[in-house]
């Protein structure tokens, strides 16, 4: 199985081929890159005037697929508990936070999670304490593990972008399910907020914030990795 984010050349030169032949007739006389490819339809007034609409470019189609094709392969080699080579994927520098989120009133919906390095979360970790985290999950002391549960994880609703430092901005959303002994069964459905940076063999994990919709959590630990 490929690394998370690592390079795709025969791929990308079939997906540059199917997107050009999307891409609409040009004039003999004009270039490719004068030829936008449309995503969406930013924003629609009222009175259906004044339609915006953005725009991407094949590269811009290119890096999403491969940002989305690396969360797709973290999220196989966390199903299959592969996870030093998932730790082999995160980079050095990491930071991995899970906020609490407090109820508020309407009007303060932008205070309702806690601030890493001020408040208190479910995870703030570096790449030495998910090194240990790891090395728990394959201990056989470690109860929580043994027998190990079964997690099935579903990414969705990607959405990336480019940053001026040459890392990515990237929005998710993940499912969770995880299934222990006959009857143990518990379901997170979370937005993450990441950071990838590239590396020598593709993308790497440089941040994580995983957002809970729920004020309480319900399960009876919070032993798995988003």
């Amino acid at each position: 199985m490929r690394t998370p984010g690592s390079a795709r050349s025969r791929g990308s030169a079939q997906w540059t081929a199917y997107l050009g032949s999307l891409r609409p007739r040009r004039s003999c006389c004009q270039s490719w890159a004068a030829v936008p490819v449309t995503r969406f339809t930013a924003e629609r007034s009222l009175d259906r005037k004044g339609i915006r609409t953005m725009t991407a470019t094949v590269d811009d189609l290119l890096l999403h697929f491969e940002i989305q094709q690396a969360l797709f392969d973290e999220a196989r080699l966390l199903d299959e508990m592969r996870f030093q080579e998932w730790l082999a994927w995160v980079s050095e520098d990491v930071r991995y936070w899970m906020p609490l989120r407090v109820v508020r009133k309407a009007t303060e919906t932008g205070i309702e999670y806690g601030r890493q390095g001020d408040d208190v979360g479910y995870f703030d970790d570096d790449h030495a304490s998910l090194s240990m985290r790891v090395k728990k999950y394959g201990h056989t002391m470690s109860w929580s593990d043994n027998p190990a549960a079964r997690v099935v994880r579903a990414v969705t609703n990607v959405q990336v972008e480019r940053l001026d430092d040459g890392t990515v901005a990237v929005r998710s959303v993940l499912v969770v399910h995880r299934a222990r002994f006959a009857q143990q069964n518990d379901t997170w459905n979370v937005a993450r907020h990441d950071v990838l940076e590239p590396g020598t063999s593709g993308w790497r994990l440089r941040r994580r914030e995983v957002l809970a919709p729920e004020s309480v959590l319900r399960s009876s630990n919070l032993d798995v990795l988003f």
